[in-house]
C-alpha cells in the first residue's frame, strides 16, 4: 500500500482544489488524498462541399469534396501544426448506398473549447462559414462573443464535453 507523505522545510501553504494545508517548519502531513476523473474524448464530424452558387448553402447538386484536411487549431494561429489533431475530408466508397465524398471526422478531442478549421484549397473562397463569428453561448448563463475575421478561412467555433459527438460542423468551398 502506497501512503502519500508531504515534509517540509520552513513554512509552506498548499491550495489545490480541494485541499487546503497550512504546515510549519518540520510538519509531516499524511494521508492526504486526491480523485482524479479520466474524461472521455469526444469528436465532431461534418461535410465540406463545393459550394457552385457561393451562397453559404449546401445545395442538392452540390458534391462533396474529398482530400481535403480540417484541423482543430490548439495553438490558435489559424495553421496546421504537426502536433494539432486533424483529418482529410473522405473519397466516395461505390460498395455503400451513401455518398461519403467530403465527411470527414475528428476523433479523440478532449473537452472544451476547439476551433476547427479547413486547409483552403488553392484557386478556392471560403463560401462556410463566414466570419465575423457570433459564437453561441457556451454555458445558459453566458453571452455570445463576436469574433473578427483574424485568418484566411473562418473556424467553427465548438464547445465539447466530455465524450459528445457534435454534428453537422461543415465548410463550404467556392
Amino acid at each position: 500500500t502506497f501512503m502519500p507523505t508531504l515534509a517540509v522545510e520552513g513554512t509552506l501553504s498548499v491550495i489545490a482544489d480541494a485541499h487546503v494545508v497550512e504546515l510549519d517548519h518540520g510538519d509531516v502531513l499524511e494521508k492526504v488524498h486526491f480523485g482524479n476523473q479520466h474524461l472521455r474524448s469526444g469528436s465532431v464530424h461534418g461535410v465540406k462541399w463545393e459550394d457552385l452558387d457561393g451562397d453559404g448553402q449546401r445545395g442538392p447538386n452540390e458534391r462533396g469534396l474529398p482530400g481535403i484536411t480540417i484541423f482543430t487549431d490548439r495553438n490558435h494561429n489559424g495553421r496546421l501544426d504537426n502536433n494539432e489533431p486533424h483529418t482529410v475530408t473522405m473519397e466516395d466508397d461505390p460498395t455503400t448506398s451513401e455518398d461519403e465524398s467530403g465527411m470527414y471526422r475528428l476523433r479523440g478531442l478532449r473537452p472544451g473549447l476547439h476551433f476547427i478549421f479547413e486547409v483552403l484549397p488553392d484557386g478556392h473562397v471560403q463560401t462556410f462559414p463566414v466570419g465575423p463569428i457570433l459564437t453561441e453561448p457556451v454555458r445558459p448563463d453566458d453571452e455570445p462573443i463576436i469574433l473578427p475575421p483574424l485568418f484566411p478561412t473562418t473556424p467553427h467555433m465548438v464547445f465539447l464535453e466530455p465524450g459528445e459527438d457534435v454534428k453537422d460542423i461543415d465548410f463550404g468551398n467556392r
